[in-house]
């Protein structure tokens, strides 16, 4: 019997496109987490965000005290959500992840 705890197919791509930049099992895990706590926050998948969802998540940890180190963590691994994944915020005018 598989004892393993079934995860969303998001995640299942976040972590693959993870394994080929070749990222370690602790950094991949605080991306999910970053990530996990911006759909806590959100209180919907972290997928739809927009730029103004991002702004009010960092000004929320920052409010909170949450280190810059903990910020940047959290900062970087979006960064790889909506840059690599093809799902997220885009700036329609580059083409590109808006963070």
């Amino acid at each position: 019997m598989d004892n393993q705890i079934p995860i969303s197919p998001l995640r299942a791509r976040m972590i693959e496109d993870m394994t080929v930049h070749k990222l370690g099992s602790k950094t991949q895990s605080a991306y999910v987490r970053a990530v996990k706590n911006l759909a806590k926050y959100l209180k919907r998948s972290p997928d739809i965000a927009n730029a103004e969802d991002l702004r009010a998540f960092q000004l929320d940890m920052v409010a909170r005290g949450v280190s810059r180190t903990t910020i940047n963590a959290h900062l970087s691994g979006l960064r790889l959500f909506f840059g690599v994944l093809p799902v997220g915020v885009r700036d329609p005018a580059r083409g590109r992840a808006l963070f």
